[in-house]
């Protein structure tokens, strides 16, 4: 990948909607058996806590192969690098692609947003589950 993955790695927070995010970003290669070679690409562990600095979420220390790790997807010729995000409420519509790219301006700025996929399954006897990462728009962060 030309070593352009190396820029997001490491940890980033910030704040949204009152509650405060730590996203923790590590690059990761393995081998794609269909086509026989190594890929890099970008996990993602998260914390997000409340004003109290009660854990809303943490998938800190998740295995890398966890459905709730953000999995990386693609680097865009813009810039940004998309993965894809599965809540702990997948099934209620927590899912969908997050996007983060990092401020050409001040290389330790990077915004993330995600665009919801909202796919919900029939599992899902409550309704559309509530947000937790920030939605389009996003938010800004800072690497620590």
């Amino acid at each position: 990948m030309n070593n352009v993955l190396g820029k997001f790695v490491g940890t980033w927070r910030g704040t949204y909607n009152n509650n405060n995010y730590e996203f923790r970003i590590v690059k990761y290669t393995q081998d794609n058996i269909n086509l026989k070679y190594k890929e890099d690409l970008l996990l993602i562990r998260y914390k997000i806590t409340d004003n109290n600095n009660t854990v809303i979420e943490d998938t800190t220390t998740l295995p890398n192969n966890s459905l709730f790790v953000i999995n990386g997807d693609h680097y865009e010729a813009n810039g940004t690098y998309v993965l894809t995000y599965q809540g702990k409420n997948y099934k209620c519509g927590q899912n969908g692609d997050l996007y983060i790219s990092i401020k050409a301006t001040n290389p330790s700025k990077m915004g993330l947003g995600l665009y919801i996929d909202g796919d919900i399954s029939v599992d899902c006897l409550n309704g559309p589950a509530q947000q937790i990462l920030p939605t389009t728009g996003g938010m800004e962060l800072t690497k620590q």
